[in-house]
């Protein structure tokens, strides 16, 4: 979960920082994914940083008179990864599996939808 939690905040500064307008300058979409630390962590055991691709980049927003069109760098398809954690010490050490998910695919789509 907390892993997930580090995913959300990333792409909640990815959005706020690929959210802005552009007023009479041509812009490039760049879209695309790129690999980053991500902390994995389950009660009991030890954390793991990991190194997932996560989807960052900029996308086209403008604002016009009749609103904001707001485009952000999301996933369109992911997949699951196993991160071996070692939890407790001594006899009682054992490896634990936790999934997290890696993107593979990203595109510009809508930050918000109504």
């Amino acid at each position: 979960m907390k892993s997930q939690a580090l995913l959300l905040q990333a792409t909640l500064l990815l959005v706020s920082v690929a959210c802005y307008q552009v007023h009479g300058a041509v812009h490039q979409e760049v879209c695309t994914t790129t690999s980053y630390p991500v902390e994995v962590k389950v009660v009991g055991c030890q954390k793991r940083t990991v190194s997932l691709d996560v989807c960052a980049g900029t996308c086209h927003s403008e604002e016009s008179w009749n609103g904001k069109t707001c485009w952000c760098c999301k996933p369109i398809s992911r997949v699951p990864v196993d991160v071996e954690i070692l939890c407790g010490s001594g006899y009682s050490a054992h490896k634990q599996i936790k999934t997290v998910y890696e993107h593979v695919q990203c595109t510009c789509s809508r930050c918000f939808e109504n």
